[in-house]
């Protein structure tokens, strides 16, 4: 389960070019929370640069992370389209560049643009399709499938390396598990020398993460067997 993207869909590269183009693009900093949980839905949202966490709060104030929007995507339009208030809360996770979309904004797009709403159509049901698949995840995969699912989701560089940051482990772990992550630090693990029978050669050199998440949160790596 990897970071929610408009490009699977396989939708035009000039798709939202209308929004990003003739609409005021608005800075946000890192942790600037775009709308919350129970607001009125009166506007949507174009993610121009940057990356934007959304979660939902249950009653106790636990936190879930149901995805992360990287650029180039839409988000909080589901309830703008049902008129209902947010089931979900969008918070930045690093410096963003957003336009904003509200009704009338919509609606001239609409009559100059008439295409745009098989996009929106698209875009809707791929969002009931990330919610079903994080629910199939949570529920039915333990943690290391998890992770399995995830990298396998990750583009390799041509020799198949994975290159993460620690703000994209960050969000990978904080969408994987429902927790809230404090801090990432990578530590560098050099090269071993490895022999086989007279041949000698080094194992590759590979980074190793230490993720730690707010009290009360915790990840259970291995699930126990239980015993029959």
């Amino acid at each position: 389960m990897g970071y929610f993207s408009i490009k699977e869909l396989g939708l035009p590269e000039n798709s939202w070019s209308a929004f990003e183009t003739h609409h005021h693009t608005v800075p946000f900093p890192p942790g600037k929370l775009i709308y919350l949980q129970g607001s009125p839905a009166d506007r949507f949202y174009y993610l121009k640069s940057g990356r934007v966490k959304v979660f939902i709060n249950s009653e106790d104030g636990s936190e879930k992370i149901l995805t992360v929007y990287e650029a180039g995507n839409v988000f909080g339009e589901a309830s703008f389209f049902d008129e209902l208030p947010r089931v979900s809360s969008a918070i930045t996770v690093t410096r963003c560049e957003i336009v904003v979309i509200d009704r009338p904004t919509l609606e001239e797009e609409m009559r100059q643009n008439p295409q745009i709403l098989l996009t929106i159509t698209r875009v809707l049901a791929r969002t009931v399709r990330m919610l079903s698949d994080h629910v199939d995840t949570m529920a039915f995969l333990r943690a290391d499938q998890r992770i399995a699912r995830y990298l396998l989701s990750v583009p390799e560089d041509e020799e198949h390396v994975i290159h993460c940051t620690q703000e994209e482990i960050a969000a990978a772990v904080e969408k994987l598990f429902g927790v809230h992550v404090l801090k990432v630090n990578t530590i560098n693990v050099k090269p071993k020398t490895k022999r086989v029978r007279y041949v000698a050669g080094q194992t590759r050199s590979w980074k190793k993460a230490i993720v730690t998440v707010a009290e009360g949160d915790s990840i259970e790596l291995f699930a126990q067997q239980s015993a029959e």
